[in-house]
């Protein structure tokens, strides 16, 4: 696949690589025999064919692994650079592996076993991350943080004094209650990402999530009171998927959707997933290399008729986007010389909510501010107040410029979903996924970010809640495109 790779590592490769290089340097020429002791790799022999040495075990104990390097990865400038908000150092950490649950979709990316460190070697890295690098803010990017509540509590005793903020991925349980939730609010945490689903019982039975749509409701209601951001996925597709369960879960997205920052999408297969191998055995995925290089495009594993799965694709999954279009009551927004300000009101004890946007990309956002008064999280649409706004100013661009739209995301959807001139008016469709560029999106071309430099276009509508700076560095240095007008959604209002 990688002809100029000499070497491959499957797993954890943290041991592999070092018994790898030291084999590598031990001799002028390392023999295949001393090769083939080292397990967990796939070697390219001379005639350019391939072969995997036995498997490696998962690393038992985490703590025996050095912290990464952070000054080799330049933390502290990257962060800088791309910060969202002043000054925010953001520190990605992994303080586990795995996950002891075996969702059906899961392709078990951090092994089949669930491992944790310790928590005192856990703080040793916190402890450098703060002081070394000024790091304020924390993403732990395990599957799986805590599933054991005394665990939990104790890290919140333990990380409270250090007064940084942390986002974290847990999984809905009977465990977590408001008392536990509080703790963690108080402790720093700000975001909980939860894996949701669906809202369909019989489909989050079939995924083997081991949890009701009673205990999703729970959970985001007590994440709510107690001051967190909750953050979800639904999936759709699974095989237990039909007709009514689609529309059980859509329904419940849109009578529920102020309790979280919810995404949709349709399941994939990824290598590792029990999805995946059922697919293989049935024949639904023929080819397991193509599939792969081609970047696991869709399939239609549930039990739609491959028409109604393409209209969910295309149709039922946009009708979240329109969600964003409801007019919240009691909101106003007020434009002013360099700020947003705007008035709400506290959903759980009715006290007014005073708040002012950092930048304009946070009216693309679910917007959250706490309540003064009872602690509880509000979620704020501020989208309907300017879209009229910026879908006029839109529909002048389109027709009176040769338009590119950057993004095929969410931010794109939720505006074609509900914009005529998306369907009507001619523009091209620019993104750098593999798949859209392959496969289009709702029967249009997408065509890659470079041919900008052999097509007439002279204004780009960029649809991320990127930063408008962000996106010119990548086009210069990325893809040599410098002399296009570049344009923020966001921007237009």
């Amino acid at each position: 696949m990688i002809p100029e790779a000499d070497f491959g590592m499957i797993g954890e490769g943290e041991v592999t690589s070092v018994e790898l290089v030291n084999a590598l340097q031990s001799a002028v020429k390392c023999s295949e025999k001393e090769i083939r002791k080292i397990p967990g790799l796939i070697v390219r022999k001379s005639d350019g064919t391939l072969y995997c040495t036995r498997k490696r075990e998962d690393i038992e104990n985490l703590d025996a692994l050095p912290f990464p390097d952070w000054e080799g990865f330049r933390l502290v400038e990257t962060c800088l650079k791309y910060a969202k908000e002043d000054n925010s150092i953001v520190a990605p950490i992994v303080s586990s592996r795995s996950c002891p649950n075996s969702c059906t979709f899961c392709s078990k990316t951090g092994g089949k076993k669930y491992r944790q460190r310790s928590l005192e070697n856990i703080f040793l890295e916190i402890n450098e991350l703060v002081n070394k690098y000024h790091v304020n803010k924390l993403n732990f990017s395990d599957e799986l943080f805590a599933e054991n509540p005394n665990r939990l509590f104790q890290f919140c005793d333990m990380i409270e004094p250090y007064h940084i903020s942390y986002r974290v991925s847990m999984h809905i349980g009977k465990n977590l209650c408001k008392e536990l939730l509080s703790r963690m609010y108080e402790s720093g945490c700000k975001v909980i990402f939860y894996g949701l689903e669906s809202a369909d019982n019989n489909v989050l039975k079939s995924m083997r999530k081991h949890i009701t749509i009673d205990d999703i409701s729970r959970c985001l209601r007590a994440t709510k009171e107690a001051g967190i951001i909750a953050e979800g996925n639904f999936i759709f597709g699974d095989p237990a998927e039909t007709e009514e369960s689609v529309q059980t879960t859509l329904n419940w997205i849109k009578e529920n959707y102020m309790l979280g920052v919810f995404e949709v999408a349709a399941i994939k297969l990824y290598p590792g997933s029990q999805l995946y191998d059922d697919a293989v055995s049935s024949g639904k995925i023929k080819n397991q290399l193509k599939f792969i290089m081609d970047g696991c495009p869709l399939v239609n594993v549930s039990g739609l008729s491959e028409e109604r799965y393409i209209r969910m694709v295309n149709q039922d999954l946009t009708t979240v986007q329109k969600m964003r279009l409801r007019r919240q009551e009691g909101l106003t927004l007020e434009k002013k010389e360099k700020d947003i300000v705007g008035k709400s009101k506290c959903s759980c004890c009715g006290k007014e909510i005073k708040f002012k946007l950092k930048n304009r990309s946070q009216v693309l956002r679910m917007y959250t501010e706490h309540c003064m008064d009872c602690g509880a999280l509000e979620y704020l649409n501020l989208f309907p107040v300017y879209y009229d706004k910026i879908i006029l100013q839109m529909e002048y661009l389109i027709k009176n410029k040769k338009v590119a739209i950057f993004g095929c995301g969410n931010v794109w959807k939720m505006f074609y979903s509900i914009g005529n001139i998306f369907q009507e008016c001619e523009y091209v469709i620019i993104d750098e996924t593999p798949f859209l560029q392959k496969e289009g999106w709702n029967g249009r071309k997408v065509f890659p970010v470079g041919v900008l430099n052999t097509m007439e276009i002279d204004t780009m509508i960029v649809m991320l809640r990127t930063s408008k700076k962000e996106i010119q560095e990548k086009l210069e240095s990325k893809y040599n495109i410098k002399n296009i007008n570049i344009i923020m959604c966001y921007d237009l209002m």
